[in-house]
């Protein structure tokens, strides 16, 4: 292709500059380190501590508000434990799924958190007690979540993970839907496996 004679030098030099700059893999934060440290760790410790008391529970587990028996508890964690592996991992090599992983689960305790303050909320006031205990201690990881969620909303975050195309209200907008979609599908396979076991003849 000819170069253009009256294209100026200065703008031509430019524009491949720019364009060499967009190749460039984005640095890591050092946030997103942190987290893909923490990420990676909490997944196996996660998973590794929940082994040891799996093996001595014979009584239901409650997840909001609903009774869950030991082996979906089990089934549950495992894939939350690996979920969580697999998002540090991927978090350390700015990949994409990683991002989507990570926020999809702040999400999902966000959500939890909010869904089980609700049932706490109502019962003590059903009890006429006080319900300042229940928003002090959900509190704390509501902000904590809050900020996470903030944090990977930055521009150098999304930069990083090659999300910095998207504008951030489609982006929430997406994650949100996708974590409600989640959450769903989570109620329904944990309320399905429910049914399925107690179809299920003793012995």
């Amino acid at each position: 292709m000819s170069e253009n004679p009256f294209e100026s030098p200065t703008t031509t030099a430019a524009a491949v500059d720019a364009d060499q700059a967009s190749s460039v893999p984005a640095k890591r934060p050092l946030g997103i380190t942190i987290l893909a440290v923490l990420h990676s760790l909490g997944g196996f410790l996660f998973l590794l501590g929940f082994s040891f008391l799996f093996a001595e529970t014979v009584h239901d587990t409650t997840i909001n508000g609903i009774a869950i028996r030991p082996v979906l508890a089990m089934a549950w964690v495992t894939t939350l434990a690996v979920l969580f592996i697999c998002s540090g991992v991927g978090m350390a090599w700015g990949a994409t799924w990683a991002w989507w992983i990570a926020t999809i689960y702040y999400w999902l305790s966000l959500l939890s958190i909010v869904i089980q303050l609700g049932f706490n909320v109502l019962n003590s006031i059903g009890m006429g007690n006080f319900v300042s205990f229940h928003l002090t201690q959900s509190g704390v990881p509501l902000v904590v979540l809050g900020s996470l969620l903030g944090y990977c909303f930055r521009t150098n975050v999304l930069a990083y993970f090659r999300l910095d195309s998207w504008s951030k209200k489609k982006l929430f907008g997406v994650l949100l839907a996708a974590a409600i979609a989640c959450y769903v599908l989570i109620m329904i396979a944990t309320y399905g496996m429910e049914i399925l076991l107690q179809s299920r003849p003793n012995g």
